[in-house]
C-alpha cells in the first residue's frame, strides 16, 4: 500500500538536507513526499526545491500564506497527500533505511495508526542511550485498549489516510488552561484511531530522533527527596489540566457522537471513557493537596476503591499509576518512618491490608 510522507517546515536549513537524504535512501520508497512550509525566512525552501529535482519520488511543495501552527501545518500536509497511508515527517530526524519497509508489513485493514521505536540522539545525532517512545514489543491493539492520554511523537507515526475523513480536525479539543491551543496533530490522530480501530506497535527503532540542544541551563543540584517534594507542590494542579484536557475531549467525542450515524456509537463509547478518565485524575490530584501521612496512604486506598487504577481500556490509570502514587507519596516522600513502617516489607502487608478492608 503506497505510503505518503507529510512533512511540516519552517526554518530548518540546518539539519533538512540529512532528513531529504534519509527519505531518498529508504528500501521501500515513498509514493510522495508533501511538504508544507509555515513561512521560513532561512534556505529552507531552497533545499527543499533543489531535492526536488534528483528525487527518486514526487516532491510538492506548498507554502502557507500566512503562519498557521506547526500542528495545524502538519495536519494541513497530511490532507494534501494521496497515498493510502501518511507518515508525519520532522524536518530534523534521520530515518533509517528500513522503516517505510518494516512499517509496510504490518499494515492491515483494521490496524488505523501504527507507531514504532526511536533512538534519541543529540543535535551532532551522537546516542543519548534512551529511546522515545520504548515499545518493548510488537503487538495491535483493540480500540480503546491504549491508553487514552498516551502521547507519542508524531515522526514515529503513520496512519491510515482515510483517517483524517473519520473526524472533524478543524474543532478537535482543545488542552487545558489559559490561551490554550487545540490538540496537536499527532495526539488528535492517536485519539481518533484508539476510538475507531487497532494501534499496531513496533517495538524496533526505526529512526533517530533529533533533540536539539541549544541552550543548556544549570539546574540547582537538590536530591530526588527533595526534588519530589517540590514537585508536588505543582503535581496536584498538573494532574487537574489534563483532567480538564480529558474532559475537553470527551465533549468532542459527544459532539461527533451526535453528528456522524456510522461510528456514533464508538464516539459515545469513547466520550464516557475519557470523563471516567477525567474524574479519576480530579481524585488523584487530592492525594498530592494532603501533607499528613495518614491521611495520604487513606486516600490512596480510598482512590483504589474508586476503581481509578483500572486498566485504561476502562477509563482507569493503571497499575503504573498505583506504583508511582506510592513510590511519590510514601516513600521518596520518607512518609513511612513518621508511621511506624520500618521496612518496605511492612509497608506493603500494610497496603494490601487496606485495599482488602
Amino acid at each position: 500500500m503506497p505510503i505518503s510522507i507529510a512533512m511540516a517546515t519552517y526554518n530548518g536549513e540546518r539539519f533538512i538536507r540529512e532528513q531529504l537524504d534519509s527519505l531518498a535512501r529508504q528500501t521501500q520508497l515513498p509514493h510522495e513526499l508533501v511538504v508544507t512550509d509555515d513561512g521560513s525566512t532561512d534556505r529552507t525552501l531552497e533545499i527543499l526545491v533543489s531535492f526536488a529535482k534528483t528525487a527518486p519520488f514526487e516532491v510538492r511543495i506548498y507554502r502557507n500564506e500566512r503562519t498557521i501552527g506547526y500542528g495545524d501545518n502538519f495536519l494541513k500536509a497530511a490532507s494534501l497527500c494521496e497515498g493510502d497511508w501518511v507518515a508525519f515527517c520532522d524536518q530534523d530526524d534521520i530515518w533509517k533505511e528500513n522503516k517505510l519497509e518494516v512499517i509496510s508489513r504490518k499494515m492491515a485493514p483494521d490496524v488505523l495508526l501504527i507507531v514504532h521505536s526511536a533512538d534519541l540522539v543529540d543535535a551532532d545525532l551522537s546516542p543519548t542511550g534512551h529511546r522515545l517512545p520504548d515499545i518493548k514489543k510488537d503487538c495491535v491493539q483493540e480500540a480503546l485498549a491504549s491508553h487514552p492520554m498516551k502521547i507519542f511523537p508524531g515522526c514515529c507515526m503513520v496512519f491510515q489516510t482515510a483517517l483524517l475523513s473519520l473526524a472533524d480536525r478543524e474543532r478537535r479539543p482543545a488542552y487545558s488552561g489559559e490561551n490554550a491551543d487545540k490538540l496537536t496533530h499527532d495526539w488528535w490522530v492517536y485519539i481518533v484511531a484508539n476510538v475507531l480501530g487497532n494501534i499496531g506497535y513496533i517495538g524496533q527503532s526505526l529512526m533517530l530522533y533529533r533533540r536539539h540542544q541549544w541552550t543548556v541551563s544549570g539546574p540547582v543540584r537538590l536530591s530526588m527527596i527533595e526534588r519530589v517534594r517540590q514537585s508536588n507542590k505543582i503535581r496536584s494542579r498538573e494532574y487537574c489540566l489534563i483532567a480538564e484536557t480529558a474532559t475537553n475531549i470527551a465533549r468532542y467525542l459527544e459532539m461527533l457522537s451526535q453528528q456522524r450515524n456510522l461510528n456514533d456509537r464508538k464516539f459515545a463509547i469513547a466520550a464516557d471513557l475519557y470523563r471516567r478518565h477525567a474524574y479519576y485524575l480530579r481524585e488523584r490530584s487530592k492525594l498530592y493537596e494532603l501533607g499528613n501521612s495518614l491521611k495520604r496512604l487513606g486516600r490512596v486506598a480510598y482512590t483504589a476503591r474508586k476503581g481509578a487504577y483500572r486498566p485504561p481500556r476502562f477509563g482507569g490509570l493503571g497499575l503504573h499509576a498505583l506504583f508511582k502514587d506510592i513510590f511519590y507519596l510514601l516513600i521518596l516522600n520518607n512518609s513511612l518512618s513518621k508511621i511506624g513502617f520500618l521496612s518496605l516489607h511492612n509497608a506493603k502487608l500494610m497496603w494490601f491490608k487496606l485495599l482488602g478492608s
